[in-house]
């Protein structure tokens, strides 16, 4: 029978440290396992440069948009969001990682990894204590909400679609059409 030897995050960052892994591959730990992301196309990159955009322009100085850059949530989970809204502090989290606590939104754009991101990623986000997380579902247009987490569910999900008003939980003066 074949085994399978999980690895944690410090392993994993360390892969990455020796050269065995390239900054250029799109990679994540997800429940200690080295996952490859699915290559994104133009529509979906297109939507993660306008929310980006978006978000630094209304939230100036208030927090830190990090785009589709690691996340160290467990020692077996290190996702790579395409968005995530963190609180704004000078050292830009130079010294430790941000706490679910210092994360006011995760966002997924999500089309030919729609599933994935809703069955494997969405649970871990909510077992981490993510207050919200979004994903964005291309594929019917429409705005995935969830918020409230309780173990590795949210207890609150809320569809929205394209014209629709919303705010983030963190800053409900926000509230516009996202899609």
């Amino acid at each position: 029978m074949l085994t399978l030897r999980k690895i944690t995050a410090s392993e994993y960052e360390a892969m990455y440290e020796s050269g065995i892994l390239s900054e250029d591959e799109r990679l994540e730990l997800i429940e200690g396992e080295i996952h490859t992301m699915q290559a994104i196309g133009k529509n979906h990159f297109v939507t993660v440069d306008r929310l980006s955009n978006q978000f630094k322009s209304y939230l100036q100085n208030q927090v830190i948009v990090r785009v589709q850059n690691p996340l160290h949530l467990s020692e077996t989970f290190v996702p790579q969001p395409d968005l995530c809204l963190l609180n704004f502090r000078a050292d830009y989290y130079a010294e430790t990682d941000p706490k679910p606590e210092d994360i006011n939104l995760v966002i997924e754009v999500a089309d030919s990894s729609l599933e994935y991101d809703r069955n494997y990623k969405l649970p871990l986000y909510a077992e981490a204590g993510l207050a919200e997380v979004w994903i964005v579902n291309l594929k019917n247009k429409q705005l995935e909400l969830y918020r409230n987490p309780k173990g590795r569910d949210y207890l609150l999900r809320l569809l929205v679609k394209t014209g629709d008003a919303v705010a983030p939980l963190a800053f409900p003066e926000l509230e516009k059409v996202w899609l």
